[in-house]
């Protein structure tokens, strides 16, 4: 099975989140993810594959871009 008929068969509630800076995945695919089931893609600003994450973490504050992944997570599941 390919991803594009595995998402058109995904019956569960899904959002897509993806970085405009992202080198790893192309937004190009998240936009087709987006399209193959009509979901919305939520597109974050100068955010690469990771958020602006690394490992380990050592600092107190998340980076601007992972704190708006979040932030509008939270909103996705109230």
């Amino acid at each position: 099975m390919n991803i594009e008929i595995a998402i058109k068969d995904l019956k569960i509630p899904i959002t897509l989140y993806h970085g405009d800076k992202d080198t790893s995945v192309p937004i190009e695919e998240g936009y087709d993810l987006a399209k193959w089931n009509g979901l919305d893609l939520h597109v974050i600003k100068n955010a690469d594959h990771v958020f602006g994450a690394v490992h380990p973490w050592r600092s107190a504050t998340l980076p601007s871009t992972l704190m708006e992944l979040c932030k509008l997570t939270l909103n996705h599941l109230k």
